[in-house]
């Protein structure tokens, strides 16, 4: 069972935007660093509340969604999902 916790949309124009997804407790900072063959390259701060839990660098594309599996948050599990449409 799922439960939306937090979500963004944001459309990419020139592919270096940035933007942050937040919930109650957690923010997600995405950095587009720029699009290439292969998709978009971002870099991926994860906050809990305005401690950094995670800073990576991912690669997002159409054919492959990026899932992020994050602490424990209660009972469950803090998943973070990119797609891009």
């Amino acid at each position: 069972q799922f439960q939306v916790i937090g979500q963004s949309q944001k459309a990419l124009k020139t592919g270096q935007e940035d933007w942050l997804a937040t919930s109650k407790f957690f923010g997600l900072h995405v950095d587009a660093q720029g699009e290439t063959e292969a998709g978009y390259v971002l870099n991926l701060k994860l906050y809990k509340e305005k401690e950094l839990l995670l800073e990576t660098d991912a690669k997002l594309s159409k054919r492959s969604p990026l899932v992020i599996k994050g602490p424990q948050v209660g009972g469950g599990q803090l998943l973070l999902v990119l797609v891009v449409q």
